[in-house]
């Protein structure tokens, strides 16, 4: 894994590593988990099935300010310079799943708390209790 000083989390570079966390599926609700996670100083470990992302012709509005707020602004540059148009930063922009999954791959690849794991199947989690909501 190569790390790029740049991408580094808050904690990290504090020194404070808060936490270990396992986080199931490399989808892009799984790979902002894990990157806002790791800003936090936690270290996580993406579990992905596959062995790479589908080519999926979707496209879906994304917030780069709202990203930011939750990954930092190093992080959502590094997401984001595939899927938006040169200079588009202000307001939700319509972006190409792929291309975002890909800058999102990319950004936690070079991140040193989280370490991915394709062709990764998980087939039992045990859990101590089973929650049952309010």
């Amino acid at each position: 894994m190569t790390t790029d000083p740049t991408v580094k989390s808050d904690a990290h570079r504090s020194g404070k590593v808060a936490a270990e966390v396992v986080v199931g599926g490399g989808s892009l609700s799984g790979l902002m988990t894990a990157l806002a996670l790791s800003r936090s100083g936690t270290r996580v470990t993406v579990l992905e099935r596959m062995d790479e992302a589908p080519a999926q012709r979707r496209i879906l509005a994304v917030d780069p300010h709202q990203l930011a707020h939750a990954l930092g602004e190093d992080r959502t540059r590094r997401a984001l310079s595939a899927a938006l148009p040169l200079g588009a930063t202000s307001g939700s922009q319509m972006v190409m799943w792929h291309a975002l999954h890909a800058g999102l791959w990319e950004t936690a690849e070079l991140d040193p708390l989280i370490t991915l794991r394709n062709d990764s199947r998980v087939t039992f989690v045990g859990q101590e209790r089973t929650w049952r909501g309010p």
